[in-house]
């Protein structure tokens, strides 16, 4: 990736004349903890927890699949709140908020015994997870940065993807001292958030007297940098600033700034949220149940969790992929059919999973997959309804996501119950996958704008 300061002139983050940094170089990095410390915890070191509470302690097999049906539910619940929130009382309140809301989750989840309790402080995990980094961060990144927006958001969300390498192992080997232990560990991450949204966090460009994408960007574009920091002052847009950012993003080809009851009359609009749906559940089926899925097809636990560390790894290939968006020689919509096609591949190979190699090879296409979706939809959103409105329609895309993340693990459970295996659940998976796929190539920007 290179050096800080390349990335950073890379983002138009650092000024060639005074070699001073843009202050949303340290937002990303600010950003890219609070994901790391909220997100990646509940979603990818838990599972080893509950999968452990299940082989070892005697839970019945449920509990993996519903903890976290309740964690995603309640993250699609509290998304379009969170949304509206970061517009009334800004993203650092909110962020503060609900890391305050983990802290205390983490450390009663050190003493429940009972599985009901267990799963239903999954529900105030997911609420934390919700205001502090599925809304907030790219919030946060769309406020900061207009031109240059592909690769900030593309090193947030490759958070996920470390998370992801990192959290299972981790788990593990403390779950291998005390089952109490990781909630402790998890517990001082959500007051670091705490502590970032507090000294690091700044809402927008104009607090600390900057402009979108930074002082190069300044330099080159003098009298808009002076019309936005005379917006910040006095609150009113004029004509002729808004005539100026008009001509600014029309030369940069973004769409026009569309409400979400207007966002709501636009094919694209229900077409990305199927997509998101699908990529979600799919995500969560996977995680919810390959560990225990493994094991019954004569996986070691120990090798499933490395799979499921291969998995976040190769995601970041795809999360940083999205990164060259605009650099690419294929149109998007093709991009994501493609991303679509390996999400459903992935459910295809569990199904006829026999041997670890399969095992592996499945990993790779959802974790490529997901990567790829989890860093490219947030740049889409933008693509189709422009900025403005960005945390709100964010928020309603992260609650339908988050739905398909509650209902995927349920489903397959379901199946497993009805017929005592999970490959009826990985192929409605795939199904859906495929659908999306269909979707995706026929979802372009032209029919939002």
């Amino acid at each position: 990736m290179g050096t800080v300061n390349e990335i950073a002139s890379t983002m138009g983050m650092k000024d060639k004349t005074t070699k001073k940094l843009f202050y949303g170089c340290i937002i990303v990095a600010a950003v890219w903890l609070i994901y790391f410390f909220t997100n990646d915890p509940p979603c990818y070191g838990t599972n080893v927890i509950s999968a452990r509470l299940v082989l070892e302690h005697g839970w019945s097999e449920g509990v993996a699949g519903v903890s976290l049906s309740f964690h995603y539910l309640a993250i699609g619940l509290a998304a379009v709140p969170a949304g509206f929130l970061i517009q009334k009382i800004g993203a650092r309140k909110t962020i503060f908020g609900g890391a305050v809301i983990g802290i205390l989750s983490y450390l009663y989840l050190r003493t429940v015994e009972d599985e009901r309790v267990y799963e239903a402080m999954f529900f105030l995990l997911g609420i934390s997870v919700s205001t502090c980094a599925s809304v907030a961060c790219p919030s946060l990144i769309n406020e900061w940065f207009e031109k240059n927006k592909s690769l900030p958001m593309a090193i947030l969300m490759t958070a996920g993807g470390i998370g992801g390498f990192l959290f299972p192992i981790l788990s593990e080997r403390l779950t291998a001292v005390s089952i109490s232990l990781p909630w402790l560990v998890y517990a001082a991450m959500s007051v670091g958030t705490a502590l970032l949204a507090i000294f690091v966090v700044r809402e927008k460009p104009a607090d600390v007297g900057e402009v979108k994408d930074g002082r190069e960007w300044t330099r080159r574009h003098e009298e808009a940098a002076r019309k936005s920091r005379s917006e910040a002052v006095t609150g009113e847009v004029s004509a002729e600033a808004s005539q100026s950012q008009t001509a600014l993003t029309s030369s940069e080809k973004m769409p026009q700034d569309l409400s979400l009851s207007q966002a709501c009359r636009t094919f694209p609009f229900y077409s990305l949220g199927l997509m998101v749906f699908a990529a979600r559940g799919i995500f969560s089926g996977y995680v919810s149940y390959c560990l225990l899925y493994s094991v019954e097809n004569g996986v070691p636990l120990e090798t499933a969790t490395a799979i499921l560390s291969f998995y976040s790894a190769v995601s970041l290939a795809g999360r940083m992929l999205a990164a060259m968006i605009d650099r690419l020689p294929i149109p998007v919509h093709v991009l994501a059919a493609a991303d679509y096609g390996l999400l459903a591949l992935g459910p295809v190979c569990l199904i006829f999973a026999r041997n670890i190699p399969m095992f592996v090879f499945a990993a790779f296409c959802i974790g490529f997959g997901f990567g790829l979706q989890n860093t490219l939809f947030p740049l889409l959103v933008p693509r189709h309804f422009g900025n403005r409105h960005f945390s709100v329609i964010y928020g309603v895309y992260n609650m339908v996501g988050s739905f398909g993340a509650t209902l995927a693990p349920m489903m397959v459970l379901a199946f497993r119950n009805l017929t005592g295996s999970y490959r009826p659940g990985f192929a409605v998976m795939a199904a859906f996958g495929a659908v999306s796929m269909a979707l995706a190539a026929v979802t372009r920007e032209k029919e939002s704008v």
